[in-house]
């Protein structure tokens, strides 16, 4: 058995630094006062033998 796997993870923050407006709410509360948590993005990458996946999170 081939157990060569290769493995790759990144993680970098996305919240705005900047205000924005929210959609899906109503127009009164569409605009964002204030951050509650951070946002980020993540990446995981594999390789085994000839084949390659890739695994993408966004929080949102």
């Amino acid at each position: 058995m081939n157990y060569d796997y290769k493995a790759a993870f990144s993680q970098t923050d996305i919240t705005p630094d900047f205000p924005v407006e929210m959609i899906g709410r109503s127009p009164e509360k569409n605009k964002v006062n204030g951050i509650h948590y951070p946002l980020s993005a993540q990446v995981v990458l594999f390789e085994h033998q000839n084949d390659r996946y890739c695994l993408i999170a966004i929080d949102s």
